[in-house]
């Protein structure tokens, strides 16, 4: 029960509506603890309220969301829940010690073109402002750090990556019990990392993947997207709002070209004209990948 009341509180707080109304929103929801390599984490149940069972869902929220709030995934997985879809909302509590947010470790680069700006150009913008002495002296003593990714970034990802696929496995697991498909709704840096480990193989019983906002903030992993959803086993329904990074946009052309290069008959694309959570934005993806699950049996 306490688990419940804290998974009410985060979504009230994330989303800046009242407990009350986010009771109602979720009483249908069943908090419940699973494990992952030895860890305990947290999942939210939701089932289906159709007269036919057609699948399972697992949401994947995005950094710095723990239920996925600002992504709008508690009305998606209701409008899913009444299509005949149950879900698994994994709570995700990672950060990264210096990342605000998943979008500002994207936005903070225009391009992946502006990320890559040589050292030398950096060194003389520093030279036209005129930093003191004691600035120069600390500055001197760091290695260059191209502006998209803190240092620490990428070696947080690949512990993130690992934590993820072992929550993966576990939830799959649960949800293999209804002996029903299996999707997965990944965000951002989550939808981007199981690209890479879906390139693998892995022995998951997994009919699709939808990918919202697709990146990562490694310039080389992020430009490898594209290829990994075309080769993959799980079908791809590959999903941008207005909201999406420079980062995923720029795969927009790259992934329709592999996916026709490699014959991934099983590959969408689709670009939303608003956010996720606008009510009019929830109700059509929710038919889209209906639609698109259903076409998959």
């Amino acid at each position: 029960m306490r688990k419940w009341v804290l998974a009410m509180s985060l979504l009230a707080a994330a989303s800046g509506v009242s407990y009350t109304k986010c009771v109602q929103a979720m009483s249908l929801d069943e908090p419940m603890s699973l494990l992952a390599q030895g860890d305990e984490f947290e999942v939210i149940h939701r089932p289906h309220m159709a007269p036919v069972h057609r699948g399972t869902l697992i949401f994947f929220a995005p950094l710095l969301d723990p239920v996925g709030a600002k992504t709008g995934f508690t009305q998606l997985r209701s409008a899913l829940s009444r299509k005949g879809y149950d879900s698994y909302l994994v709570i995700n509590h990672t950060s990264f010690s210096n990342s605000e947010s998943e979008e500002d470790t994207a936005s903070s680069a225009s391009t992946p073109e502006t990320a890559a700006t040589p050292a030398g150009e950096n060194s003389a913008s520093a030279e036209s402002t005129a930093p003191s002495d004691e600035a120069i002296g600390q500055k001197n003593e760091q290695s260059y750090v191209p502006p998209f990714q803190p240092p620490v970034l990428i070696v947080e990802l690949d512990k993130y990556k690992s934590q993820l696929l072992a929550q993966l496995e576990s939830v799959v697991e649960k949800a293999s019990e209804t002996q029903k498909p299996i999707s997965i709704f990944a965000v951002g840096q989550s939808a981007g990392l199981l690209s890479e480990y879906f390139t693998e193989y892995p022995d998951l019983p997994l009919q699709a993947i939808v990918a919202f906002n697709t990146y990562l903030p490694d310039p080389e992993r992020n430009r490898h997207i594209s290829a990994n959803f075309s080769i993959i086993a799980p079908a791809v329904f590959d999903i941008r709002d207005v909201h999406a990074s420079s980062w995923s946009k720029a795969l927009v052309e790259q992934s329709t070209l592999w996916a026709q290069k490699n014959q991934k008959f099983d590959y969408r694309q689709i670009n939303l004209i608003d956010e996720l959570d606008n009510p009019q934005q929830t109700a059509q993806i929710s038919q889209e990948i209906d639609g698109f699950l259903r076409r998959l049996f």
